[in-house]
């Protein structure tokens, strides 16, 4: 038996990463209006998929790459807001972050227990 050697290009790669996160914007938006109904249930869905995108470029910013961990990190960004991240009064949610002692799945799952376990699952409240 002959084996053959598939070559993967480029431009190929950027078409299934695209697709791929594309995919995971798919799931989210839904994801968010279920999750969220106050919030996002009636969000316009471009709206949503830019929420998204901008968690996507946020949680990059602290390693938090995986997407179960960006899911994380978004709904905490829901409740705590856009910029929580940078936000003077979440300083602390921000230090955990920044924490490299610990990996990024660690962290951000560190981050939504202190936010969820609070009580704060209303979207916007602090």
């Amino acid at each position: 038996m002959e084996t053959v050697m598939l070559l993967i290009r480029e431009p190929q790669i950027a078409a299934f990463a695209e697709l791929a996160v594309a995919d995971f914007e798919d799931r989210m938006v839904t994801h968010l209006r279920q999750v969220f109904p106050e919030a996002c249930g009636s969000a316009p869905e471009p709206a949503l998929r830019e929420r998204i995108q901008r968690a996507i470029t946020r949680a990059g910013r602290f390693g938090v790459v995986r997407e179960y961990d960006v899911c994380l990190y978004l709904q905490v960004m829901v409740v705590k807001g856009d910029g929580f991240d940078e936000a003077p009064e979440h300083a602390a949610l921000r230090a955990i972050l920044e924490d490299e002692r610990q990996s990024a799945s660690v962290r951000v799952d560190h981050v939504h227990a202190l936010v969820f376990s609070a009580g704060e699952t209303r979207a916007g409240e602090a």
